[in-house]
């Protein structure tokens, strides 16, 4: 087989070949760059009525090997194309599911954020409200307290009005009494 593909590959026939096979360019004129796979095994097909029997069958066996890998890359060919298309509709749907999934988690976060701020916001509202009554309360039992203080302050001022008031009565009474006390000595001197 490869003393057959080798010659094949040659730009001239094969030397000291008795049959009427014309080489009508060669080989390597039909088998260019741009033909297809499928184009050249049935050019090589069409070679083998001409060819020596031995040759033949060689080369009888060797169409039918590359016919074969041709239809088998051809198969993995469409294997691969086939699941790069179902890869790649997977990873669009999957694309598409994580946006949508991603815009979902967007909009709950979104409203749960609005929703704590709502919630803060009535929260400092009820805390305002609570420190003004507390303030109001203290500022009611300040002034209940001075109010107290005053009344106190009055009171023991009224207190101390009177203490004093007692005191200088008690003085002149004291006087009073040193007074007469000192005009009943003077009277037992006498009378002495």
């Amino acid at each position: 087989m490869l003393v057959m593909l080798a010659w094949l590959s040659r730009a001239s026939p094969l030397p000291g070949s008795a049959k009427a096979w014309r080489w009508r360019g060669g080989v390597n004129k039909n088998l260019s760059s741009s033909a297809q796979p499928e184009d050249s095994i049935n050019q090589l097909k069409s070679w083998l009525p001409n060819l020596p029997m031995p040759i033949a069958a060689t080369g009888v066996a060797a169409t039918g090997l590359l016919s074969y890998i041709y239809m088998e890359l051809r198969t993995y060919e469409k294997q691969i194309k086939g699941l790069d298309q179902k890869m790649e509709t997977q990873i669009k749907g999957l694309d598409q599911k994580m946006e949508t999934q991603i815009k979902g988690l967007d909009q709950k976060m979104e409203t749960q954020i609005k929703g704590l701020d709502q919630k803060i916001n009535h929260l400092d509202q009820k805390m305002e409200m609570q420190i003004k009554g507390l303030d109001q309360k203290m500022e009611m039992q300040i002034k209940g307290l001075d109010q107290k203080i005053d009344m106190l302050s009055e009171t023991l001022s009224s207190k101390f009005d009177a203490l004093n008031d007692f005191k200088t009565q008690l003085l002149i009474r004291m006087e009073k009494s040193e007074d007469r006390v000192d005009a009943q000595l003077r009277e037992l001197v006498k009378r002495a």
